[in-house]
C-alpha cells in the first residue's frame, strides 16, 4: 500500500519499534488519503477506515497518526493472509475431514505465522484459536 510508504510507516507491526519509521505525512494528510482510496479498498473488501476524532489538546495531535498506522497495518496483514487463503483452508479441512490431526494443524498455522503470513496475536487470539480462520472475512 502507497500510503503506508507515504507516512514512513513499513505497514507490519513486527517493524513498528525499528524507529526507523518516523511519520512522513500529518495524519489529517494520511485520512485525507485513505478517504479518497475508499473505493478502492472497498473492493478488496478492506474494513472501513474509522477517523480519529480531533485531539482536545495540540500536544497530542502527533498521537492520530497511529491510528493511520495500524489500519495500513491490518490490511497489510489482511492482503497478505488472502494470498495463503487456499493453503488455510486447505489445512482447515484436512483437519474437518480428519486427515490431519490437530497437533498438525497447529504447528502448519504456527509455521504460516513464522513466516509472517499473519501476525502472531492472529494465532493465539482466543481458546481454540485455529477455529478463527474458518469464520474469518477474507
Amino acid at each position: 500500500m502507497a500510503l503506508g510508504d507515504a507516512i514512513g510507516f513499513a505497514g507490519m507491526w513486527q517493524d513498528v519499534s525499528s524507529n526507523e519509521t518516523v511519520p512522513k505525512m500529518t495524519w489529517r494528510d494520511a485520512e485525507k488519503e485513505l478517504a479518497a482510496m475508499k473505493p478502492r479498498l472497498d473492493a478488496k473488501r478492506c474494513h472501513t477506515f474509522e477517523p480519529s476524532e480531533p485531539p482536545s489538546d495540540d500536544e497530542y495531535d502527533y498521537m492520530q497518526i497511529h491510528n493511520v498506522e495500524h489500519y495500513v497495518s491490518e490490511m497489510k496483514w489482511h492482503a497478505k493472509l488472502n494470498s495463503h487463503k487456499e493453503a488455510v483452508l486447505d489445512h482447515i479441512d484436512a483437519h474437518g475431514h480428519g486427515t490431519m490431526e490437530t497437533m498438525d494443524l497447529v504447528e502448519k498455522l504456527e509455521t504460516m505465522e513464522g513466516d509472517h503470513v499473519f501476525p502472531s496475536f492472529w494465532l493465539f487470539h482466543s481458546p481454540g484459536a485455529w477455529d478463527d480462520y474458518r469464520y474469518g472475512d477474507w
